[in-house]
């Protein structure tokens, strides 16, 4: 579990991490295959590598040889909700909250579950419980509840309110950044965003987030110089280096989109999903055999994540716009279909994230926004 845990942040140490602890938890099952928790590491190890079918196995595992192990039924409700099973999620974490009332995430969680299925009211009771566990903890998430609600003044104004406290956690002042950013207070964000940058100068995830604030105000370069910091920090994190090609695709520097694209391309698992999507983009297959491979992709190799729309519309809809075959990147009916893949992206999405930011700006590009 150890393993998987570290595995599990990717910002900081190699996915690597995660073949180890699925190594030492089967060895773990050769030794007592009865073991509840083995099954539980097992489960956070594949749920990490993104292969939700087998890590929620290893959990209902888990569950069967111990109904009390509690991180086995929160992590079940924690994929149940990233897989947009929101019904499903909140049955999960109601088990979880029988063994142990006391963990606050528990209510975040199904809170948040209420907010997607757009239950406010019962969002709300669940935000307010989690409040009374942990003070302090509820403005933060009542902003997801106003903006969803469409009370946009309240929940900037909230926003602005917790963004003030000089004891703000990195990650709580960087997405508070981001999500104003979304709403148009790009000054707000820079300055939240460089905030998050000293106290942990070591997080790649906030570069990526300052640069989409850049992206937007036409500073391209400067984006771009983040990029390339944030990707000597993290070589591993994927997703980071084809977002920093599109980048450098989009300022026509195509030799060093290309160079990165491919060494990211080296770094990728041969059963990911965006194998046909990166060889799409380099221009080295053609419409039909893109469509062909991630049908092949979907059904074979990933089926065990039910992937959000939003995720396959981004990654879609940038590298119909930035495939590296010249002639295609002139092509106008590629021009169209990335535009119809960003705004289904951006129709999907939250309004935070650095990718939203870029996609804005590319929409913007095409005449779309």
């Amino acid at each position: 579990y150890a393993y998987a845990q570290r595995g599990a942040k990717v910002r900081y140490f190699p996915t690597a991490w995660l073949d180890s602890a699925i190594t030492v938890s089967q060895k773990a099952l050769t030794i007592d295959p009865n073991t509840s928790d083995a099954y539980k590491a097992m489960g956070r190890a594949c749920g990490r590598k993104g292969w939700y079918e087998k890590a929620l196995a290893a959990y209902s595992k888990a569950i069967e040889l111990d109904p009390s192990n509690l991180q086995a039924l929160l992590n079940t409700g924690y994929i149940k909700k990233s897989c947009e099973d929101y019904e499903e999620a909140i049955e999960w974490l109601l088990k979880a909250i029988e063994v142990d009332p006391t963990v606050v995430a528990l209510y975040r969680l199904i809170g948040g579950s209420y907010l997607r299925l757009k239950d406010y009211e019962k969002a709300g009771q669940w935000i307010t419980k989690a409040g009374e566990l942990a003070p302090g903890s509820v403005p933060y998430q009542l902003t997801d509840l106003y903006l969803e609600q469409g009370r946009i003044k309240e929940g900037i104004t909230l926003l602005k309110k917790i963004m003030q406290s000089d004891t703000l956690h990195e990650w709580i002042q960087a997405d508070i950044a981001l999500r104003l950013q979304g709403y148009g207070k790009s000054d707000l964000a820079i300055t939240g965003l460089k905030r998050a940058i000293r106290i942990n100068p070591h997080n790649a995830w906030h570069y990526m987030g300052l640069a989409g604030v850049y992206v937007e105000q036409g500073r391209l370069n400067d984006a771009i110089a983040l990029y390339q910091k944030a990707d000597k920090l993290v070589p591993e994190f994927l997703r980071m280096s084809l977002s920093h090609s599109f980048l450098l695709s989009r300022a026509d520097r195509v030799k060093a989109a290309r160079t990165v694209i491919e060494r990211f391309s080296s770094r990728l698992p041969k059963d990911h999903w965006l194998g046909p999507v990166v060889r799409f983009y380099l221009g080295k297959s053609t419409e039909s055999e893109l469509n062909e491979a991630l049908k092949h992709a979907f059904i074979h190799v990933k089926g065990e994540r039910k992937l959000g729309k939003y995720e396959i519309s981004y990654y879609l809809g940038m590298a119909y716009l930035h495939n590296l075959n010249q002639d295609m990147k002139k092509s106008r009916a590629y021009s169209l279909k990335a535009k119809k893949y960003l705004q289904d992206y951006l129709a999907l999405a939250s309004k935070d994230g650095v990718e939203n930011a870029v996609v804005r700006d590319e929409l913007r590009l095409l005449g779309s926004l």
